[in-house]
């Protein structure tokens, strides 16, 4: 059949009835060239039946993806916005992007987002179709394209607050916003939104338990994945500016007590980045020790060496087995040598492994090690040099 007799055909089409009109939607997309294709879907977008703009969103989204162009974008988007708020069906079929060509991701996100925002509904499928979106936003190439108003209306709205069924990926979006910018300009501009709020709930007075210990673990997670970020395999750039500027915040010795988990966290992840040999590790770490304990006192050691414990296999510089256990050695060895003012003998303890070594050369120099340490006066380190000796007594 000639190409004008079918669009005559399918114009007649469109005055039938619902279930018509969606075959001849259908029909038309397969035969027609693009150009008719578009004057087609375009006809439809006044009707004001909902199954139609259901079959239309349908039609226009694999219309885009086969044609990426500004005009069938513009065409796709107003099929989004013609949609019925109500149809869950046609609400889940926006979130498919992983066909979507990437060069409109930006438009897609915004426009996506906006139509899921203005609906009100909180029902786990409506926060779901949010979360597959969220997903797209914290894909580096994504987040480092979209509008920078865009992302700080979100943070503003959803950073730290811990109702937000959603709240760990608005954390994470906050720290990606961050780490993925283009200039130390923005950087500053970027850690000002975002640590400022950070800063406005740090100091809120605990006077209520319940929302302080609330606030203290939203806190603690949003620390976690930001510190997480910089253990990735592409190296952050400005990465010692930005760990600085966030430790800053809680870097007095009040703050350090209360915040200390997190306080942890930022330094370790610090002492990480900034340190490319063991030598510089060792020395690193037995000063962050000894100025700890004398500013704040004995009472941080657990808690040191619960995160020191954490940090360890970045501590070694290494994720191969043999060269990791030796370098642990060579840490061992270094922190013994340490002439910190405070004695920091106890953080060897914190790196024996959890269990004997098997290999002769490390066997010697763990037996080494557990000798120095057995003759050493400092309480702390008889404390946890016990609790470690027992707990391979318990394993055995």
């Amino acid at each position: 059949m000639a190409e004008n007799k079918v669009e005559h055909l399918l114009a007649e089409l469109c005055t039938r009835s619902v279930s018509v009109r969606k075959h001849s939607l259908h029909l038309g997309s397969n035969i027609l060239n693009r150009q008719e294709s578009f004057k087609i879907y375009k006809k439809f977008q006044n009707n004001e039946n909902s199954s139609i703009h259901k079959c239309l969103l349908k039609g226009t989204f694999n219309f885009f993806c086969n044609n990426p162009l500004e005009q069938s974008w513009e065409l796709l988007k107003e099929s989004i916005n013609n949609i019925d708020t109500n149809d869950a069906e046609a609400l889940d079929f926006l979130t498919r992007w992983r066909k979507f060509p990437k060069s409109y991701y930006p438009q897609y996100v915004t426009v996506t987002w906006d139509m899921f925002e203005s609906i009100s509904d909180n029902s786990k499928a409506a926060q779901k179709r949010k979360g597959h979106v969220l997903d797209l936003i914290l894909a580096k190439d994504v987040i480092q394209t979209l509008p920078k108003e865009f992302i700080l209306r979100m943070i503003k709205k959803y950073f730290l607050q811990w109702q937000a069924e959603l709240y760990s990926k608005f954390n994470l979006i906050a720290a990606k916003f961050i780490i993925h910018c283009n200039s130390q300009l923005e950087l500053k501009e970027r850690m000002d939104s975002v640590f400022g709020i950070l800063c406005g709930f740090i100091q809120q007075p605990p006077e209520d338990y319940v929302l302080s210990a609330s606030i203290h673990k939203i806190i603690f997670d949003f620390i976690k994945q930001f510190c997480a970020n910089f253990f990735e395999k592409e190296r952050i750039p400005l990465a010692t500016e930005i760990l600085s500027e966030c430790t800053a915040l809680f870097n007095n010795t009040s703050r350090i007590c209360q915040f200390l988990d997190e306080y942890l966290h930022l330094r370790f992840t610090s002492i990480c980045v900034t340190s490319n040999i063991l030598l510089e590790m060792a020395l690193n770490i037995s000063n962050f020790y000894s100025s700890l304990v004398k500013n704040v006192g004995v009472s941080v050691v657990k808690s040191f060496y619960e995160t020191f414990k954490l940090f360890i296999p970045h501590l070694l510089l290494s994720a191969e087995e043999d060269v990791a256990e030796r370098n642990n050695y060579i840490l061992i060895e270094e922190i013994m040598k340490s002439n910190s003012a405070i004695n920091v003998t106890v953080l060897a303890v914190f790196l024996l492994p959890d269990e004997r070594p098997a290999l002769i050369e490390f066997k010697l120099k763990y037996d080494s090690v557990i000798k120095r340490l057995l003759k050493e006066q400092d309480l702390a380190v008889h404390v946890y040099l016990s609790k470690y000796l027992k707990s391979l007594r318990d394993i055995e």
